[in-house]
């Protein structure tokens, strides 16, 4: 995340003696790749009984997505995932491109802009048309 995003961000808090619920950005989610270039999120909740195994969602849907770049992907809550993209086109055609599934069950997706706590976005099932 570039410099200016953050402190945009920053920017825009503001704290309150009163409220309780503390957000807490961990530096991985927030990394830019190892050239230093922007990394592009979004959210996915998977609906199924059994957490998948990552290695394999991430060449799965890497291959399903056809995608010209990286993806990244890190459970950071209860079949609640991060996918990281290193290309703004591939994220945002995967996102146009729902409902999508892993192995039979459906993948909800939702643009992430780094700031909320995942696990606290409302992912809301999509219907198959």
């Amino acid at each position: 995340m570039a410099a200016e995003q953050l402190s945009s961000f920053c920017s825009q808090l503001s704290i309150n003696e009163g409220e309780q619920s503390k957000v807490v950005l961990t530096k991985e989610w927030l990394e830019e790749d190892d050239e230093g270039a922007p990394v592009f999120f979004f959210i996915g909740k998977l609906f199924s009984k059994r957490r998948a195994n990552l290695e394999g969602m991430r060449t799965a849907l890497f291959n399903a997505w056809s995608l010209d770049s990286g993806l990244g992907i890190k459970e950071v809550a209860d079949k609640v995932y991060l996918f990281n993209f290193e290309e703004e086109p591939d994220r945002d055609r995967v996102l146009v491109n729902q409902p999508w599934h892993f192995n039979k069950n459906l993948l909800a997706l939702k643009d992430y802009d780094g700031v909320e706590k995942p696990e606290m976005l409302s992912l809301i099932p999509a219907l198959f048309g």
